[in-house]
Protein backbone atom coordinates (compact mmCIF):
# COMPACT_ATOMS: atom_id res chain seq x y z
CA UNK A 1 0.00 0.00 0.00
CA UNK A 2 1.04 3.27 -0.89
CA UNK A 3 2.31 5.99 1.79
CA UNK A 4 3.19 8.95 -0.51
CA UNK A 5 1.27 11.96 0.58
CA UNK A 6 -2.07 13.21 -0.55
CA UNK A 7 -2.80 17.09 -1.20
CA UNK A 8 -6.08 18.02 -2.55
CA UNK A 9 -6.93 21.47 -4.46
CA UNK A 10 -11.11 21.81 -5.44
CA UNK A 11 -12.47 24.61 -6.82
CA UNK A 12 -16.34 24.71 -6.36
CA UNK A 13 -18.64 27.49 -8.23
CA UNK A 14 -22.39 27.32 -9.26
CA UNK A 15 -22.06 24.73 -12.28
CA UNK A 16 -18.76 22.71 -11.70
CA UNK A 17 -16.84 21.34 -8.82
CA UNK A 18 -13.10 20.67 -10.44
CA UNK A 19 -10.31 18.76 -8.13
CA UNK A 20 -6.57 17.94 -8.33
CA UNK A 21 -4.83 15.50 -6.11
CA UNK A 22 -1.00 16.29 -6.06
CA UNK A 23 2.00 14.53 -4.05
CA UNK A 24 4.33 16.62 -2.10
CA UNK A 25 6.34 17.71 -4.92
CA UNK A 26 2.99 19.14 -6.72
CA UNK A 27 3.05 16.65 -9.68
CA UNK A 28 -0.79 15.70 -10.26
CA UNK A 29 -1.82 12.63 -9.34
CA UNK A 30 -5.50 12.45 -10.26
CA UNK A 31 -8.45 14.87 -11.53
CA UNK A 32 -12.43 14.61 -10.63
CA UNK A 33 -14.84 17.12 -11.88
CA UNK A 34 -18.68 16.91 -10.85
CA UNK A 35 -21.07 19.23 -10.48
CA UNK A 36 -21.76 22.70 -8.37
CA UNK A 37 -21.65 22.63 -4.67
CA UNK A 38 -22.10 26.48 -3.82
CA UNK A 39 -24.25 25.42 -0.43
CA UNK A 40 -26.71 28.46 -1.17
CA UNK A 41 -27.41 26.95 -4.57
CA UNK A 42 -27.64 23.42 -3.60
CA UNK A 43 -28.17 23.48 0.45
CA UNK A 44 -25.69 22.76 3.11
CA UNK A 45 -26.18 19.20 3.31
CA UNK A 46 -25.70 18.65 -0.63
CA UNK A 47 -22.29 20.64 -0.87
CA UNK A 48 -20.89 18.59 1.99
CA UNK A 49 -22.04 15.42 -0.17
CA UNK A 50 -20.26 17.03 -3.40
CA UNK A 51 -17.13 17.79 -1.44
CA UNK A 52 -17.10 14.38 0.64
CA UNK A 53 -17.42 12.92 -2.64
CA UNK A 54 -14.47 14.71 -4.52
CA UNK A 55 -12.04 13.80 -1.38
CA UNK A 56 -12.67 10.42 -2.22
CA UNK A 57 -12.71 9.86 -5.72
CA UNK A 58 -9.32 12.00 -5.32
CA UNK A 59 -8.14 9.82 -2.09
CA UNK A 60 -9.85 6.88 -1.72
CA UNK A 61 -7.08 6.02 0.86
CA UNK A 62 -7.80 8.21 3.78
CA UNK A 63 -4.14 7.67 5.60
CA UNK A 64 -2.62 9.11 2.17
CA UNK A 65 -4.27 12.35 2.82
CA UNK A 66 -2.12 15.10 4.23
CA UNK A 67 -4.08 18.49 3.34
CA UNK A 68 -7.44 19.25 1.72
CA UNK A 69 -8.24 23.21 0.20
CA UNK A 70 -11.45 23.73 -0.63
CA UNK A 71 -12.15 27.03 -2.74
CA UNK A 72 -16.04 27.55 -2.52
CA UNK A 73 -18.47 30.14 -4.12
CA UNK A 74 -21.14 31.11 -1.58
CA UNK A 75 -19.03 30.18 1.90
CA UNK A 76 -19.42 33.99 3.41
CA UNK A 77 -16.65 34.72 5.81
CA UNK A 78 -14.47 31.91 7.22
CA UNK A 79 -13.62 31.11 10.58
CA UNK A 80 -11.44 28.60 12.60
CA UNK A 81 -15.09 27.19 13.71
CA UNK A 82 -16.32 27.02 10.44
CA UNK A 83 -13.32 25.18 9.62
CA UNK A 84 -14.17 22.71 12.11
CA UNK A 85 -17.49 22.21 11.08
CA UNK A 86 -16.32 21.87 7.62
CA UNK A 87 -13.85 19.40 8.59
CA UNK A 88 -15.97 17.13 11.17
CA UNK A 89 -18.71 17.09 8.00
CA UNK A 90 -15.95 15.90 5.55
CA UNK A 91 -14.42 13.50 8.06
CA UNK A 92 -10.86 15.35 8.22
CA UNK A 93 -9.28 16.69 11.36
CA UNK A 94 -9.05 20.85 11.34
CA UNK A 95 -5.60 20.74 10.78
CA UNK A 96 -6.03 19.11 7.13
CA UNK A 97 -8.61 22.08 6.02
CA UNK A 98 -8.59 25.26 4.22
CA UNK A 99 -11.87 27.12 3.28
CA UNK A 100 -11.49 30.06 1.04
CA UNK A 101 -13.79 31.90 -0.40
CA UNK A 102 -13.29 30.89 -4.55
CA UNK A 103 -12.51 34.84 -5.49
CA UNK A 104 -10.01 34.63 -3.19
CA UNK A 105 -8.58 31.43 -3.92
CA UNK A 106 -8.46 32.51 -7.39
CA UNK A 107 -6.59 35.92 -6.89
CA UNK A 108 -3.69 34.01 -5.18
CA UNK A 109 -3.37 31.62 -7.94
CA UNK A 110 -3.57 34.95 -10.50
CA UNK A 111 -0.94 36.95 -9.02
CA UNK A 112 1.00 33.68 -7.10
CA UNK A 113 0.34 35.48 -3.54
CA UNK A 114 1.30 39.40 -4.70
CA UNK A 115 -0.09 42.01 -4.71
CA UNK A 116 -2.68 42.77 -7.61
CA UNK A 117 -6.65 43.40 -8.89
CA UNK A 118 -8.23 40.59 -10.05
CA UNK A 119 -11.47 40.78 -12.28
CA UNK A 120 -13.86 37.77 -12.26
CA UNK A 121 -16.80 38.02 -14.89
CA UNK A 122 -18.87 34.70 -15.72
CA UNK A 123 -22.04 34.70 -14.79
CA UNK A 124 -21.48 36.58 -11.77
CA UNK A 125 -18.76 39.44 -11.43
CA UNK A 126 -16.34 40.41 -8.65
CA UNK A 127 -12.71 42.30 -8.12
CA UNK A 128 -10.43 41.44 -5.17
CA UNK A 129 -7.34 43.13 -4.83
CA UNK A 130 -4.75 42.27 -2.54
CA UNK A 131 -2.63 45.19 -0.06
CA UNK A 132 0.04 43.42 2.00
CA UNK A 133 -2.36 40.96 4.21
CA UNK A 134 -5.78 42.52 3.45
CA UNK A 135 -8.04 41.20 0.68
CA UNK A 136 -10.60 43.81 -0.87
CA UNK A 137 -13.72 43.10 -2.41
CA UNK A 138 -15.53 44.90 -4.42
CA UNK A 139 -18.96 44.02 -6.29
CA UNK A 140 -19.84 40.64 -6.40
CA UNK A 141 -23.44 41.28 -4.97
CA UNK A 142 -25.49 39.09 -6.82
CA UNK A 143 -27.89 39.72 -9.78
CA UNK A 144 -30.33 41.57 -7.58
CA UNK A 145 -27.87 43.92 -6.13
CA UNK A 146 -24.44 44.19 -8.58
CA UNK A 147 -23.18 41.86 -10.45
CA UNK A 148 -22.14 44.98 -12.82
CA UNK A 149 -20.34 43.67 -16.21
CA UNK A 150 -21.57 40.08 -15.64
CA UNK A 151 -22.97 37.55 -18.48
CA UNK A 152 -26.24 37.67 -16.81
CA UNK A 153 -25.96 41.75 -16.27
CA UNK A 154 -25.30 42.46 -19.68
CA UNK A 155 -27.87 40.21 -20.74
CA UNK A 156 -30.77 40.98 -18.78
CA UNK A 157 -30.51 44.66 -19.52
CA UNK A 158 -30.12 43.62 -23.56
CA UNK A 159 -33.36 41.64 -23.12
CA UNK A 160 -34.66 44.51 -21.06
CA UNK A 161 -34.05 46.78 -23.77
CA UNK A 162 -35.29 44.32 -26.25
CA UNK A 163 -38.69 44.52 -24.49
CA UNK A 164 -38.58 48.05 -25.07
CA UNK A 165 -38.10 47.68 -28.82
CA UNK A 166 -41.08 45.57 -28.92
CA UNK A 167 -43.35 47.49 -27.21
CA UNK A 168 -42.39 50.73 -29.60
CA UNK A 169 -42.40 48.40 -32.83
CA UNK A 170 -38.63 48.73 -33.28
CA UNK A 171 -37.93 46.19 -35.07
CA UNK A 172 -34.42 46.29 -33.57
CA UNK A 173 -31.32 43.73 -33.77
CA UNK A 174 -31.19 42.76 -30.47
CA UNK A 175 -35.25 42.45 -30.60
CA UNK A 176 -34.49 39.61 -33.25
CA UNK A 177 -32.02 38.44 -31.56
CA UNK A 178 -33.44 37.47 -28.35
CA UNK A 179 -36.39 36.17 -30.81
CA UNK A 180 -34.18 33.76 -32.54
CA UNK A 181 -32.24 32.91 -29.36
CA UNK A 182 -34.87 31.80 -27.15
CA UNK A 183 -36.73 30.36 -30.31
CA UNK A 184 -39.82 32.58 -29.86
CA UNK A 185 -42.53 34.46 -32.48
CA UNK A 186 -43.38 37.16 -29.41
CA UNK A 187 -42.12 38.48 -26.48
CA UNK A 188 -44.95 38.17 -24.72
CA UNK A 189 -43.45 34.39 -25.05
CA UNK A 190 -40.25 35.07 -23.22
CA UNK A 191 -42.27 35.20 -19.96
CA UNK A 192 -42.91 31.69 -20.02
CA UNK A 193 -39.37 31.72 -21.37
CA UNK A 194 -37.75 32.93 -18.51
CA UNK A 195 -39.99 32.60 -15.22
CA UNK A 196 -38.64 30.10 -12.55
CA UNK A 197 -35.71 29.03 -14.74
CA UNK A 198 -31.89 29.19 -13.69
CA UNK A 199 -29.91 32.17 -14.35
CA UNK A 200 -27.58 31.02 -17.08
CA UNK A 201 -30.94 30.62 -19.00
CA UNK A 202 -30.86 34.70 -19.16
CA UNK A 203 -26.70 34.85 -18.75
CA UNK A 204 -25.91 32.78 -21.70
CA UNK A 205 -27.76 35.39 -24.02
CA UNK A 206 -24.41 37.41 -23.24
CA UNK A 207 -22.69 36.02 -26.10
CA UNK A 208 -24.71 37.14 -28.46
CA UNK A 209 -24.88 40.66 -27.24
CA UNK A 210 -21.33 40.91 -27.32
CA UNK A 211 -21.15 39.59 -31.10
CA UNK A 212 -23.65 42.25 -31.82
CA UNK A 213 -21.60 44.95 -30.25
CA UNK A 214 -18.72 43.39 -32.09
CA UNK A 215 -20.49 44.05 -35.16
CA UNK A 216 -21.27 47.60 -34.25
CA UNK A 217 -24.94 47.30 -33.06
CA UNK A 218 -25.59 50.40 -31.13
CA UNK A 219 -28.04 49.14 -28.58
CA UNK A 220 -25.75 46.91 -27.59
CA UNK A 221 -22.43 48.66 -27.14
CA UNK A 222 -24.76 51.12 -25.94
CA UNK A 223 -25.09 48.43 -22.95
CA UNK A 224 -21.63 47.13 -22.74
CA UNK A 225 -20.45 51.15 -21.88
CA UNK A 226 -22.65 51.39 -19.25
CA UNK A 227 -21.72 48.12 -17.47
CA UNK A 228 -17.87 48.77 -17.86
CA UNK A 229 -18.45 52.77 -16.76
CA UNK A 230 -19.11 50.73 -13.34
CA UNK A 231 -15.70 48.69 -13.88
CA UNK A 232 -14.00 51.59 -14.07
CA UNK A 233 -15.25 52.88 -11.12
CA UNK A 234 -14.07 49.67 -9.22
CA UNK A 235 -10.84 49.66 -11.18
CA UNK A 236 -10.07 53.23 -10.07
CA UNK A 237 -10.89 52.64 -6.78
CA UNK A 238 -9.22 49.41 -6.09
CA UNK A 239 -6.09 51.07 -8.31
CA UNK A 240 -5.89 53.55 -5.08
CA UNK A 241 -5.90 51.05 -2.80
CA UNK A 242 -3.53 48.47 -3.96
CA UNK A 243 0.47 49.02 -4.40
CA UNK A 244 0.74 47.57 -7.77
CA UNK A 245 -0.81 48.22 -11.45
CA UNK A 246 -0.80 44.69 -12.15
CA UNK A 247 -4.71 43.36 -13.35
CA UNK A 248 -5.33 40.03 -14.50
CA UNK A 249 -8.64 38.47 -14.97
CA UNK A 250 -10.62 35.18 -15.15
CA UNK A 251 -14.15 34.04 -16.11
CA UNK A 252 -16.02 32.96 -18.96
CA UNK A 253 -16.50 36.95 -20.74
CA UNK A 254 -12.96 36.79 -21.37
CA UNK A 255 -13.02 34.07 -23.66
CA UNK A 256 -14.78 36.66 -26.08
CA UNK A 257 -12.18 38.93 -27.77
CA UNK A 258 -14.62 42.09 -28.11
CA UNK A 259 -14.94 41.27 -23.98
CA UNK A 260 -11.10 41.08 -23.30
CA UNK A 261 -10.23 43.73 -25.92
CA UNK A 262 -12.81 46.19 -24.57
CA UNK A 263 -11.47 45.56 -21.02
CA UNK A 264 -7.39 45.74 -21.87
CA UNK A 265 -8.34 49.04 -23.61
CA UNK A 266 -10.07 50.11 -20.25
CA UNK A 267 -6.89 49.10 -18.20
CA UNK A 268 -4.95 51.22 -20.63
CA UNK A 269 -7.26 54.44 -19.86
CA UNK A 270 -6.52 54.15 -16.29
CA UNK A 271 -2.42 53.32 -16.79
CA UNK A 272 -2.89 49.41 -15.61
CA UNK A 273 -1.18 46.67 -16.66
CA UNK A 274 -2.91 43.63 -17.86
CA UNK A 275 -1.10 40.06 -16.57
CA UNK A 276 -2.36 36.94 -17.40
CA UNK A 277 -3.10 34.47 -14.11
CA UNK A 278 -0.27 32.27 -13.33
CA UNK A 279 -2.62 29.58 -11.79
CA UNK A 280 -5.77 28.81 -12.36
CA UNK A 281 -8.08 28.52 -9.89
CA UNK A 282 -8.02 24.52 -8.90
CA UNK A 283 -4.26 25.00 -9.02
CA UNK A 284 -4.22 27.53 -6.67
CA UNK A 285 -6.40 25.36 -4.02
CA UNK A 286 -3.16 22.72 -4.46
CA UNK A 287 -0.79 25.26 -4.08
CA UNK A 288 -2.74 26.61 -0.81
CA UNK A 289 -2.57 23.09 0.27
CA UNK A 290 1.27 22.30 -0.17
CA UNK A 291 1.93 25.69 1.93
CA UNK A 292 3.26 26.95 -1.21
CA UNK A 293 1.35 30.46 -1.61
CA UNK A 294 1.46 33.16 1.03
CA UNK A 295 -2.07 33.56 2.53
CA UNK A 296 -3.28 36.72 3.49
CA UNK A 297 -2.76 36.67 7.83
CA UNK A 298 -6.98 36.12 8.06
CA UNK A 299 -6.65 33.06 6.80
CA UNK A 300 -3.52 31.70 8.51
CA UNK A 301 -5.85 30.48 11.43
CA UNK A 302 -4.86 27.09 13.44
CA UNK A 303 -2.79 25.16 11.22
Amino acid sequence: MSTTPIYIGIDSGGTKTVGLACNEDGETIASYSTVGANPYDVGWDRSYEIFNDCVKQLCPEASQLAKVCISAAGIGSVTAERTATWASTLSLNPSQLYIIGDAYAAHLGAFAGEEGILVLAGTGAIMIARQQDEMIRVGGWGHILGDQGSGYGIALDAIRQSVIDSDLQIDSSLLKAVKSFYNIETITELLDVLHNKPKSTIANFVRTVLDLAQQGDVSSMVILEKHFAVFKQQLSYLKGLSMSSKVSSIGGLFEHSFYLEYFKILLTELELDFQDAIFNPVEAAVQIALNQLDLPRKYQFAH
